[in-house]
């Protein structure tokens, strides 16, 4: 299904859905930049002011921000991840949210670190952002690829290496990880706990319930380049969660 395609029927969907209170809302972002580029799909690069409206939008709703490790129960916790490492989250994005003390986490990947692709995180910007106490650093592989494509000596590598290659350079612990194109299967969850990860987070979408869900299939709430304040509202009022059925994962 073509993006334009899906967020046409997905809106027309929505409308119809009804609201879902009960739940965890974990937000997935990528790229936040004003100039569409060939980094990833255009669908996942989002404009600097429709991501600090969806945010201040959160703010004067008073949610309750969170690191996963510290989520209550007894309240509904917000927390925004970020897949891939784009170098534009350095641009006022980490330091907007940190000025708020609003928590994050980034997803990474070692080899597009280490690429000195202009367009990511480089090591130096990796270790000063470790060093912000708002800021939490998972894995997103090796490389990104797909999990479920590799052999097991290969995922032993994308999943061990990267966690310690990770920790080695921000000193300290790395324990959740998202799947690069939410791909995994029973060995890729086997592997994931063997190497101790404690939380791993899908592309499957849906509010999330610790009482029920398995920490190792976490889903989130996926935030697109057309989502207006109208749309982003729906979505973390759980009117688009229909789109879980449709998850090949």
């Amino acid at each position: 299904m073509q993006n334009l395609y899906k967020k046409k029927i997905a809106s027309l969907i929505s409308f119809f859905t009804l609201n879902k209170k009960l739940g965890d809302r974990i937000l997935t972002y990528h790229s936040i930049n004003n100039k569409k580029n060939f980094t990833t799909s255009n669908i996942y690069q989002l404009e600097k002011d429709l991501f600090y409206n969806q945010v201040k939008l959160l703010i004067n709703k008073k949610v309750n921000f969170e690191l996963i490790d510290n989520f209550q129960n007894n309240k509904t916790n917000y927390l925004l991840t970020f897949d891939d490492g784009f170098k534009n989250l350095k641009d006022k994005i980490l330091e907007f949210l940190s000025n708020h003390k609003i928590p994050c986490l980034l997803f990474l990947c070692p080899d597009l670190i280490k690429s000195n692709n202009k367009n990511y995180l480089n090591l130096s910007d990796v270790k000063e952002i470790s060093k912000n106490e708002f800021i939490k650093i998972g894995s997103h592989a090796y490389t990104h690829q797909k999990l479920t494509d590799h052999n097991d000596l290969n995922l032993n590598f994308q999943l061990e290496s990267s966690k310690k290659w990770l920790e080695d350079i921000t000193s300290k612990k790395v324990n959740a990880i998202s799947y690069p194109f939410g791909a995994f299967n029973k060995k890729v969850l086997e592997k994931v706990k063997l190497f101790g990860y404690k939380y791993g987070f899908t592309t499957k979408f849906n509010f999330y319930d610790s009482s029920h869900d398995s920490k190792l299939q976490i889903p989130r709430v996926d935030i697109w380049d057309s989502d207006d304040l109208n749309t982003f509202t729906n979505k973390i009022n759980g009117k688009w969660n229909w789109m879980r059925f449709f998850s090949k994962y």
